[in-house]
């Protein structure tokens, strides 16, 4: 972040702060760790099928540790909000849901310790489809910095391994649930 920016930002406010409303604000810049990886894994589903498996719903048929609890909408449309209940009220939002242009995003916020953007790249690939998964990890305080610097390049990569593997062992029931998942 520009610190002339921040150190010009707080000269105003402490000028023009005593005569107006805004008397209280502050501003402070804490630097977080950080980090961001990316990953692909393969599905045999073609893309606008495959999409369907990274929401809240298609997640509890191969995620361990995965209770979602819907706040808004099932999870397939943009702004639709759901907790999962099983990491502590991990807070998502969703910022695109888009089966046409094989593109998923979200907002994840663990309270008080991460924020971090999710995003799910979906293409062709021979029978079935390739998912870029990128997480974007920030720490919202030190106390969480061990979460960040716990995300290694290796260990995103087993994670991604987990989850192409889940969901390769969970194949027939993801084809049937899928049937109702693409009614909503």
């Amino acid at each position: 972040m520009n610190n002339e920016l921040i150190t010009h930002t707080k000269a105003i406010l402490n000028k023009e702060a005593t005569a107006r409303s805004f008397s209280h604000n502050t501003l402070t810049m804490s630097p977080a760790a950080n980090v961001s990886h990316t990953y692909a894994i393969n599905v045999n589903f073609p893309p606008k099928d495959a999409a369907y498996f990274f929401t809240a719903l298609g997640e509890v048929l191969w995620t361990p540790d995965w209770s979602p609890s819907l706040i808004k909408g099932n999870g397939f449309q943009r702004n639709d909000v759901f907790l999962n209940t099983a990491s502590g009220n991990t807070l998502f939002v969703v910022t695109n849901f888009d089966t046409e242009r094989g593109h998923i995003s979200y907002v994840r916020l663990d309270p008080n310790l991460t924020v971090a953007t999710i995003d799910l790249s979906i293409k062709p690939s021979g029978k079935g489809s390739q998912v870029d998964v990128t997480y974007r990890l920030t720490a919202l305080n030190t106390h969480s910095e061990n979460t960040i610097n716990a995300l290694t390049a290796e260990a995103y990569q087993s994670e991604m391994k987990t989850w192409e593997g889940n969901i390769a062992m969970m194949e027939k029931s993801l084809q049937e649930w899928l049937h109702y998942a693409q009614q909503e």
